[in-house]
């Protein structure tokens, strides 16, 4: 599909098959390499993510305008960001405020939306899979070994004992990364840990130390707007940041049909593992539980 741009041709393994490691395979893939994309996933937890959405600030916006159709994507599947609200939680006033004003935009050169992600997501696969990137669904890493130069090349296995090989391998899985764990062991343990270029993902720390949970979730807009106490967060395209005693909750409207709401607060309830990004199982929270909770303030 794509004439070859680059001196040498390679073969990228993209550990990662979220935004992040599909934009890297498709670009990667216009200057003529071999890409495969390693997911732990199976496909259809991103072709049916219905809830739950990014924003998407104007420099990522310019990038992305370069693949076809994706600026139609965002105005027909996204909503516009107009700004920011800032409100004290405790009282409900309004504090302060962001304008994303049309001379400020056009400045930018590009606009402000909010995007399901299984809208964006469907559209990177789509070209990803035109243009002949390779996919690895349900693929768990258990470790990576990056292999001597005119010796051996990298080598990705998986739980299952799978073994994958190619020239460079690249980290796109997220925030509390397995590769980056293995790729920069020093930069992320202490002194006395090991200098071992395989790591397993038992060792991986978060990177967040200041946030201990960091919850998102969505509600149909329609409940929010068919509520009186909640229709007003409707009225407007601003995402809303409520400020609270070591809590604060970021939401807006995202797409045409749901309300996203972003928790971030400095205790953990769930444990000290992650949970998985798309779990969707409901867990009961009385309101004897939040009324005791102690906060601690938090900057965020």
């Amino acid at each position: 599909m794509f004439p070859s741009y680059a001196d040498h041709i390679l073969h990228f393994g993209i550990v990662g098959g979220s935004i992040s490691g599909l934009s890297a395979a498709y670009w990667l893939r216009r200057a003529g390499h071999i890409v495969t994309i390693i997911e732990k996933h199976p496909i259809q937890v991103f072709q049916d993510q219905k809830y739950g959405g990014l924003r998407i600030p104007p420099n990522i916006t310019r990038l992305f305008k370069k693949i076809d159709g994706m600026e139609d994507t965002f105005q027909k599947k996204g909503s516009l960001n107009e700004g920011t609200l800032f409100y004290q939680e405790e009282t409900g006033e309004v504090v302060g405020r962001t304008l994303f004003e049309e001379e400020l935009m056009a400045d930018l050169g590009s606009k402000y939306y909010r995007v399901p992600y299984s809208d964006l997501w469907n559209h990177l696969y789509e070209f990803c899979k035109a243009c002949d990137v390779r996919f690895k669904f349900d693929f768990q890493v258990a470790r990576a070994t990056f292999g001597n130069p005119g010796k051996e090349v990298p080598k990705i296995t998986s739980t299952a004992g799978e073994e994958f090989h190619c020239d460079v391998i690249i980290g796109a899985d997220g925030h509390n990364s397995t590769i980056r764990e293995m790729i920069l062991p020093d930069l992320l343990h202490d002194e006395d840990s090991s200098d071992s270029d395989e790591l397993d993902e038992s060792s991986k720390a978060a990177h967040f130390p200041n946030i201990e949970e960091w919850v998102t979730f969505s509600i149909p807009l329609d409940k929010v707007k068919n509520d009186s106490d909640l229709n007003f967060l409707t009225q407007h395209y601003f995402g809303v940041m409520w400020m609270g005693d070591g809590v604060a909750h970021f939401s807006g409207i995202e797409g045409n049909d749901q309300y996203v709401i972003n928790v971030f607060y400095p205790f953990r309830r769930f444990g000290s593992d992650d949970m998985d990004w798309d779990s969707t199982e409901p867990i009961p929270v009385s309101a004897e539980e939040i009324e005791g909770t102690e906060c601690v303030p938090l900057c965020v």
